[in-house]
């Protein structure tokens, strides 16, 4: 069994309050959760208007499954126009 683990640091540049924040932040982990299958949360910056950091994580049998379903999460946030990826790392257990 392998448990995979994506953080990812996102910029909302068109967030202007915390409730458009959480607007946005709400319907990218909603999407990706139904089309995945996955744990999703909101980790921290939850006070920043402009910055979320989101944790994801999945099990499988296969790490080579990990990782490809963590890429296609990747081409999903990506796709965004609201936004924009600072940075991500994964992490296989």
């Amino acid at each position: 069994m392998v448990i995979g683990i994506l953080l990812v640091h996102l910029y909302l540049p068109d967030s202007d309050s915390l409730k458009a924040k959480r607007q946005i932040i709400h319907s990218l982990k909603a999407r990706l959760k139904n089309q995945f299958n996955i744990s999703i949360s909101e980790i921290s910056m939850c006070n920043r208007i402009k910055e979320a950091k989101i944790g994801i994580t999945c099990i499988s049998n296969d790490g080579r499954c990990v990782d490809s379903q963590f890429s296609q999460i990747m081409k999903k946030i990506n796709a965004n126009s609201k936004i924009e990826v600072i940075d991500y790392s994964t992490q296989k257990i």
